[in-house]
């Protein structure tokens, strides 16, 4: 009774120590002869199993836990946006298992590393559910901006939450940690982690974050400081010059061209906020260059969106749009009704 009991005891980090040291076709052969989701009465079972009366035997899903795959999925009908649930097949939980251990055993190696996969592995315990999914989304201030970030409105109901899973671990990673995992990674392989080999993608999703937030924040994070711009130039020198990214241009920047290019200016009207547009997302990002002139903007909630503009960036716009009225926004002045005609 007392050993049946011992072996009920559950614990992901042992399971997941265990299953990394087995082989794939054993830790397969294993996985496939486990009881799951077989029917009967699951609180007849559990009931059971704390009575040391039955074997809690359903290995693939504590091993589903620990390396936080679902087993669940989720169906969506389409164009009432009902949601069906059920309970994933048993060869494909076992597949993303199985892929989940390999890209433990590739982990990269590193003391910064290992702060990263234990902090991985927090937020994932604490993102169970879609529901949670979503709160941690909006604590953490994805906007669904799409420029560098996940591009789909929150409160919709076909959200991909393996997507806005992946994008909140890079979100509430410290930039300081990015550093170190990134500059750990170079010193050992002397180039940029890539985005085709598992173990290194979230090294690589570092790097792709850093790129695009030299000037504005976006869904991966807050702009870059000055300081922080110097610390990522400085770890990209240490790669050959073929392989360092190019820093990516300011969004708002590129639009602002294409919309003066056709109307040969940057009077745009207030747009709906649900508007998705390029000419909403321009209107959008000019108020925010236009309050940056004075100090850093933030939304209602606080998150940085833009830094203050630095000498060099105000500059740069002006010589861009030398005939437009640039920092002050024009709007049109209706035409004057006499009161007598009202």
């Amino acid at each position: 009774m007392s050993q049946t009991r011992a072996n009920n005891v559950r614990s992901l980090e042992a399971c997941r120590a265990l299953l990394v040291e087995l082989g794939d076709d054993e830790l397969r052969r294993r996985l496939l002869n486990s009881r799951y989701n077989t029917g009967g009465s699951r609180a007849e079972l559990d009931a059971k199993v704390m009575a040391g009366r039955a074997l809690d035997d359903n290995w693939v899903e504590e091993a589903a836990a620990a390396f936080h795959v679902p087993t669940k999925y989720s169906k969506h009908t389409p164009g009432q946006g009902l949601k069906t649930k059920g309970n994933r097949r048993h060869e494909e939980v076992v597949d993303d298992i199985v892929r989940a251990v390999q890209r433990a055993r590739r982990q990269l190696i590193g003391s910064a590393a290992e702060r990263d996969a234990k902090r991985r592995h927090q937020r994932l315990e604490a993102m169970r559910t879609n529901q949670a999914v979503r709160s941690v989304a909006a604590e953490c201030g994805i906007r669904g901006s799409g420029d560098g970030g996940f591009g789909s409105n929150l409160n919709d109901t076909n959200l991909d939450f393996a997507k806005l899973r992946a994008l909140i671990l890079v979100r509430t990673c410290p930039e300081e940690l990015r550093l170190s995992v990134v500059e750990e990674f170079v010193a050992k392989e002397g180039r940029l982690p890539s985005g085709d080999v598992p173990a290194e993608e979230e090294a690589h999703a570092y790097v792709e974050s850093a790129v695009t937030r030299r000037h504005r924040s976006n869904d991966t994070g807050e702009q870059l400081c000055m300081q922080q711009v110097h610390d990522w130039e400085k770890l990209l020198a240490q790669v050959p010059e073929e392989q360092r990214p190019a820093w990516q241009e300011d969004p708002v920047f590129v639009l602002a061209l294409q919309h003066h290019a056709v109307h040969g200016n940057l009077e745009l009207e207030r747009c709906r906020r649900e508007d998705a547009s390029d000419e909403a997302r321009l209107a959008d990002g000019l108020q925010q260059l236009r309050k940056a002139r004075y100090r850093d903007v933030q939304d209602k909630k606080l998150f940085l969106l833009r830094r203050r503009l630095t000498a060099q960036d105000v500059l740069k716009w002006e010589q861009a749009f030398p005939a437009c009225t640039l920092w002050d926004q024009v709007r049109s002045r209706g035409a004057y009704i006499p009161g007598s005609a009202i």
